[in-house]
């Protein structure tokens, strides 16, 4: 003979547990004013657990709704289409170029060969500069013969009479010494640059793109993947 518990769905199982927890929570009830306060407290601990055990296992999972919150606010904060796990980051050998947001090859950060080198871009990856208006450091890792950034990029920077000359010249991407500023990564004009010798440049970044600081040319000196795109760069 079938039994009938078995054609029960859990929505109906546990409408019936409900049921037949009446019955001792009016026990409980009813004895609570008569017992001791160590007793009701006890008694409150136990039956608070048990529901929440009754609740995980047979309505909602609390620790993965409290994963899909975790991750629901890392969507929204980031403002990312999809959730994806952290992927290991790739070797330092690896062609990667940081805080490229807009596009790919905006802002100094293409990957294609810089060959021939143009006549007009003065200076090199892997240089120190100090920047002659706000007066920070930093190190070159990427540049452009003219300006590649999105739309808008460079409204307010300056006058709109002066805005023609000021986006016909190089522009690089350098890394900001964070003695001087918090870590980023900018894209500033020629114009705006001074080479400065004997100068290290503090950035956590700064391992992804050179191996290490020669100081008879008082620049760094570029890993492998940055040498092949600016062949014509570095010491």
């Amino acid at each position: 003979m079938r039994n009938p518990l078995q054609d029960m769905d859990r929505t109906t199982a546990i409408q019936l547990a409900l049921l037949l927890m009446v019955v001792p929570f009016q026990i409980l009830l009813t004895d609570w004013m008569g017992t001791p306060e160590f007793q009701r407290s006890d008694s409150l601990r136990r039956l608070v657990t048990n529901a929440q055990f009754y609740y995980e296992q047979y309505c909602i999972d609390l620790s993965q709704l409290r994963k899909n919150i975790r991750v629901w606010v890392f969507r929204e904060a980031l403002s990312l289409d999809d959730y994806h796990e952290p992927e290991t980051p790739p070797p330092p050998d690896e062609p990667k170029k940081v805080n490229d947001k807009t596009g790919a090859g905006l802002l100094g950060a293409s990957l294609e060969v810089h060959s021939p080198r143009p006549v007009e871009v003065q200076y090199r990856v892997g240089q120190v500069i100090k920047h002659r208006r706000f007066n920070y450091r930093a190190v070159i890792i990427g540049w452009d013969e003219r300006p590649k950034a999105p739309k808008g990029w460079f409204h307010g920077a300056v006058p709109a009479s002066e805005m023609a000359e000021y986006l016909d010249q190089p522009f690089y991407s350098v890394l900001i010494d964070t003695r001087d500023r918090a870590p980023q990564t900018t894209y500033i004009p020629q114009f705006n640059m001074e080479v400065v010798t004997q100068t290290r440049v503090i950035h956590p970044s700064l391992d992804e793109y050179f191996e290490n600081y020669d100081t008879l040319s008082s620049s760094y000196q570029m890993r492998p993947w940055m040498k092949r795109i600016y062949p014509h760069d570095g010491p």
